[in-house]
């Protein structure tokens, strides 16, 4: 590479920052080196002007412009391919759309472009892998989704089922017991609570909107004439409590024993 070449490809630039977190300084501004050729990166000078009118000239990490926010593989392509090839045009250009305009980097790629195309950002996952997490992604939304649904559904139920044992208990206060209390006290409680206290029913049936719990006793005793038993008598009842919605909503008696 001959002596004018090597001059074309290295490229001196200034980038301005504003700081607004109280926690940082007011500004700065650093000059950076880049070789196009050999693509190296390179910062110069750093000059920070801090809150309490302080200055400083120096290499900080912290508030670098580059290191803050502009990723090192866009800025090497657009700054060599920008502007003039003469490096003194060059970099007195780039110290003005830098250094000056303190502009948000999206705005100083089209202030550099001059409306061309924005460089993309790089990354380094593949387009499948980029693919997949769209594809997670949408999946995860819809799970959420119906998750919403399922907890909306289920909290209507919830409501329904309070109202309905709301109004089963207005009204069983509102008829009295019915000449047996203990029967009667069963109205609202749900299934499970009488099958725990009387265990499971002698026999059950669909019976409208429920079921029908049948509990049965028998007994016989048998009938003497002269000493001889001539037959038997029988005693039954027939407990029955009619549910809806898992709850015991009525009662009924049956038998000559109960």
């Amino acid at each position: 590479m001959g002596g004018k070449e090597k001059d074309y490809s290295l490229v001196e630039f200034t980038m301005g920052v504003v700081y607004e977190d109280p926690a940082e300084p007011t500004m700065m501004s650093a000059d950076y080196e880049i070789n196009c050729h050999y693509k190296i990166f390179r910062p110069i000078r750093t000059n920070i002007f801090w809150r309490d009118n302080g200055f400083t000239q120096e290499e900080d990490q912290r508030f670098r412009p580059v290191v803050a926010g502009t990723p090192l593989a866009e800025m090497i392509p657009i700054v060599c391919k920008w502007g003039p090839k003469k490096p003194s045009a060059r970099r007195k250009e780039m110290v003005a759309a830098f250094s000056n305009a303190y502009l948000p980097i999206s705005d100083v790629w089209d202030k550099l472009l001059s409306g061309a195309k924005r460089p993309l950002p790089t990354t380094s996952k593949s387009e499948r892998q980029i693919e997949a997490e769209k594809a997670h992604n949408v999946r995860q939304q819809k799970i959420a989704q119906e998750l919403e649904i399922m907890r909306q559904k289920q909290a209507e139920r919830e409501a329904e089922e309070r109202e309905f044992r709301d109004r089963l208990l207005e009204w069983k206060h509102s008829v009295g017991d019915q000449g047996n209390p203990t029967m009667h006290s069963w109205i609202g409680a749900k299934i499970g609570e009488l099958t725990s206290s009387w265990g499971y029913p002698t026999s059950s049936r669909y019976s409208g909107n429920g079921k029908q719990l049948i509990y049965s006793s028998y007994k016989s005793f048998p009938i003497f004439n002269g000493g001889v038993q001539i037959g038997l008598q029988e005693y039954y009842c027939h407990k029955s409590f009619f549910t809806e919605r898992d709850y015991v909503v009525t009662w009924r008696e049956e038998g000559n024993n109960c």
